[in-house]
């Protein structure tokens, strides 16, 4: 998978997590769990770009480690 294709994919998927918060209904629950659905939804967007833009691997590294840990807690549900 290309740097770009992985981008695109990113950011399309924050924009689904948006819609889906916003289709929810306004009960309390619902908008505590979907502020934290958005957050963990658009934070993998996020954190791959500034991941991606780090000068060096050394600054990379730790920003790498916290997008697969931010990734892996929103897709299978583990809060590792």
């Amino acid at each position: 998978m290309e740097k770009q294709d992985f981008a695109n994919r990113t950011m399309h998927f924050g924009l689904r997590i948006i819609r889906l918060v916003e289709s929810l209904s306004q009960s309390q629950t619902a908008r505590v769990i979907g502020n934290q659905f958005l957050r963990a939804g658009t934070a993998v967007g996020a954190n791959y770009r500034s991941a991606s833009l780090s000068r060096s691997e050394l600054i990379s590294s730790p920003k790498w480690e916290l997008w697969k840990k931010n990734a892996t807690r929103l897709f299978t549900g583990c809060k590792c």
